[in-house]
């Protein structure tokens, strides 16, 4: 097993990297600040298991404020430009307006 790692893992070998525009859309905190709130409780990550990540009126201030709610000290800024969002997103702005 050790020997066949050693084959594909080269960490010390240069990898060719390809960009991708307007890629790396995930939307893994895309809910509300409740089910935020519920998703902080339940993943493997048990350090946001507290009441100091939690807080469901604290995450809406958050969300508000453009604050990072894991507490990174990330500041986001909310972009309408409805166009830089990927297609099934702008194809279903109905269902997810609450997010508008």
């Amino acid at each position: 097993m050790k020997k066949n790692l050693k084959k594909w893992w080269r960490p010390d070998k240069e990898k060719n990297i390809e960009l991708i525009d307007n890629g790396g859309w995930h939307f893994n905190n895309f809910f509300s600040a409740k089910e935020i709130s519920t998703k902080l409780k339940t993943f493997a990550h048990s350090e946001f298991d507290k009441e100091h990540f939690t807080n469901i009126e604290k995450i809406e201030r958050l969300i508000n404020e453009g604050k990072d709610v894991y507490g990174r000290g990330w500041v986001f800024e909310k972009n309408n430009n409805i166009h830089d969002l990927p297609e099934y997103v702008i194809k279903n702005k109905k269902i997810l307006n609450e997010f508008f």
